[in-house]
């Protein structure tokens, strides 16, 4: 698991808070982060904006952050700006926008209590410090400079949506930012949603597992840019192992289910019916959803506590859906290899196997094979992938810790944050009121590059909100003895 994360509306609970200065005020000061001081209530509050932006430069705008601003004539897309439909003339608005970000404070930090491999080393802070600063250097974004007012959840808490709620607070009532980029990660808010929903605040989500169409219908600016509904997840992995025959009337399939409404609804709606349409045996088990940290234990022996029935049943393939699909793996295989069972897994992007963050064994690796949509987790292989992948590398060629591939993908989805919502605002010459965003969230088609998925292919529409478009599948490769791609991408169900 690479981190273990919150989401989600008051302001009673310890969240590190980013937050910009007046426009052209350097904020640096005390003894913390970078430009770090410290706010009522313990928090840590910091500058990230056009401070640090190239002089001259649309980043280096002095007027005021906010939601649409002063209109202005300056040309159309800016140096490192991916092609989108740049905003010319006099509606083009150029003044600094204020960004929300919410991400977790220490990724490695629960990798580490976790007893779990891989994640990023990178302070996420600093991370995005840095690519704003950068993205600032080269135009802003759409031509409009940015500031940011951030919150960092702490990983370890027992209550995620307490810290959801703070986080909500601090980006509708403390400030009013134009949009939220939320790096969730492995675990989603429905109350965050809410929150943001009800002050018409866009949200751009980085959620490794994906939620469903139906969480998707019910919050129009929710938008998922880096995975699929849990639906078309399954579906693909479904669809794909059954066509490579690792799925068939002869295999007995196990799968645990964590119990989250959006899986629930996902396995009625999806996933059930297409076992049953394949006529496929399936032995399911649920597990409790996960809200805190303090669900960790018992969510890893409710994987294990699969291994019995699963052996019992003779269950000869395994999947997890759940968004801690890597954990599920990892501590099942070890509790089954100590029983002397060896089952196969059948896996997706979320179950982060190209890394093997799940330590498994070489004998466990040749047992796996999946299908994903996200290079990053799939492969082994550190691949060039797109243009906006190599834009997003460029961006970050200077900022260390050094290039690794668990930074890389850190950096990555930072980025899928940023240019997806950039590429909105292209479409509506840089306004970035809620009405506006939602329609060019919807006209995008085909046109947005991904930094993430796989060959950047996503497609958005009316009611498509969740951009990955190409799934391939994956498993051991004798070569390198280890996981990578062994089919051409195919459209996502």
């Amino acid at each position: 698991m690479s981190a273990l994360l919150a989401a989600g509306c008051g302001t009673t609970v310890p969240v590190t808070r980013q937050v910009a200065g007046p426009a052209g005020q350097d904020l640096q000061s005390g003894s913390g982060p970078a430009g770090s001081t410290t706010a009522p209530g313990g928090a840590t509050a910091s500058t990230t904006g056009a401070a640090g932006a190239v002089p001259g430069s649309p980043g280096a705008a002095t007027s005021g952050a906010g939601s649409t601003g002063a209109a202005s004539t300056q040309p159309g897309r800016q140096p490192g700006q991916q092609p989108g439909n740049p905003a010319t003339g006099a509606d083009r608005v150029t003044t600094p926008i204020l960004l929300g970000y919410m991400g977790s404070s220490s990724p490695a930090g629960v990798n580490a209590a976790l007893g779990t491999s891989g994640g990023t080393q990178e302070t996420p802070q600093d991370a995005l410090a840095y690519l704003v600063r950068q993205l600032n250097g080269h135009g802003g974004l759409a031509g409009r400079s940015i500031k940011m007012v951030s919150a960092f959840i702490d990983p370890t808490s027992s209550n995620y949506e307490t810290q959801a709620e703070a986080a909500c607070a601090t980006f509708t009532q403390d400030n009013h930012v134009a949009a939220v980029l939320a790096q969730e990660d492995f675990y989603y808010s429905e109350n965050f949603s809410s929150c943001l929903t009800k002050v018409h605040v866009p949200e751009i989500e980085a959620i490794t597992g994906g939620v469903d169409s139906a969480t998707l219908s019910k919050y129009p600016l929710l938008y998922s840019v880096s995975a699929p509904t849990v639906e078309r997840r399954f579906t693909a992995m479904i669809k794909g192992l059954a066509d490579k025959g690792f799925l068939t009337k002869a295999n007995h399939i196990g799968i645990v289910v964590e119990d989250c409404p959006y899986n629930l609804r996902a396995y009625d709606k999806a996933v059930g019916p297409a076992f049953s349409s394949r006529g496929l045996t399936v032995t399911k088990r649920t597990i409790s959803c996960v809200h805190g940290f303090s669900d960790a234990a018992s969510g890893i022996a409710a994987f294990q506590n699969a291994v019995l029935p699963f052996a019992a049943a003779k269950v000869d393939r395994v999947m997890f859906m759940s968004g801690f699909e890597s954990i599920g793996l990892q501590y099942f295989e070890q509790q089954a290899n100590q029983q002397g069972y060896h089952p196969s897994y059948a896996l997706t992007s979320t179950a982060d196997a190209g890394e093997n963050n799940a330590k498994l064994s070489d004998s466990a690796l040749q047992r796996i094979q999946g299908v994903g949509w996200e290079p990053d987790l799939d492969s082994l292989k550190l691949l060039a992938n797109s243009s906006a992948t190599q834009r997003c590398r460029r961006l970050f060629k200077g900022y260390t810790p050094a290039a690794s591939r668990s930074n890389n993908r850190y950096n990555e989805m930072l980025c899928e944050l940023f240019f997806s919502y950039e590429a909105m605002l292209l479409k509506t010459n840089g306004r970035s009121d809620a009405q506006s965003i939602s329609a060019a969230g919807s006209g995008l088609g085909a046109s947005y590059v991904s930094p993430l998925a796989l060959d950047g292919a996503t497609e958005y529409g009316p009611g498509d909100k969740d951009g990955p478009k190409l799934f391939g599948t994956f498993g051991y490769l004798k070569g390198c003895r280890c996981i990578g791609y062994t089919g051409p991408p195919r459209p996502l169900a």
